[in-house]
This record gives C-alpha cells, structure tokens and sequence, in this order.
C-alpha cells in the first residue's frame, strides 16, 4: 500500500474523540532522506481553546511527529502531538496518543 491511499477521516474520529471537540486533518505526502514515503497531519489552528494560556502562544496545533509503515508490513504508524509555538520564541510539544491504521481492514485504530 501506498500513503496516498491512507485516508485520515478514520483517523480524524478517533483524535476528535480523545481531545473532545472536532479535529480537521491537513495530509501531505513527503519523501525522507531514505527515499521512503511519509504522511504528515496537521489540524487546525487551536489557539483560541487554550483558555488563560492563549496569551502565551503563537500557534498550538495537533500534528504527528514521526511515523511511518511498520515493519511487519501490516499497517502505518502514526504518533499525535499536541505542538505549540510560544509569542517569543520557541517552540515545544508533548504526545497525544499514538495511531495505527491497519491495511487489511483499511481502518485506524489506537491502544
């Protein structure tokens, strides 16, 4: 299988039901160094759901950080982070949950 035939609507249900409220996933393919393909996720911008620390911050945003085909061949790897980009500078994020989809029922999962 190819990452142009990994849809990201199964994936978006299930991070939109671990944050609570409605995710949209941006999907671009890339090529690595190594010449192998790799999806990136980015959401929409979620500044405005930060509360009293909205001030603090630039951007906040849900993408992946990493990932890739597993080598079982079975299915992609997709690791979700919650990334932030402070007003003066810097950046930083911490790890959501990490997400398989699964070539063989072309669905995506989580543990």
């Amino acid at each position: 299988m190819e990452a142009k035939e990994i849809s990201v609507e199964g994936l978006e249900i299930l991070v939109s039901q671990e944050v609570g409220f409605p995710i949209k996933l941006a999907k671009e393919i890339i090529v690595d160094r190594w010449e192998k393909e790799m999806i990136v996720v980015e959401s929409q911008e979620l500044k405005e759901l930060t509360g009293i620390m909205k001030p603090v911050y630039e951007s906040v945003r849900l993408a992946n950080f990493g990932g890739g085909f597993c080598s079982d061949g079975k299915g992609y790897w997709m690791p979700m982070h919650f990334s932030f980009k402070y007003k003066n500078g810097g950046s930083n994020g911490t790890i959501l949950k990490d997400f398989w989809y699964m070539f063989e029922t072309k669905e995506w999962k989580t543990l």
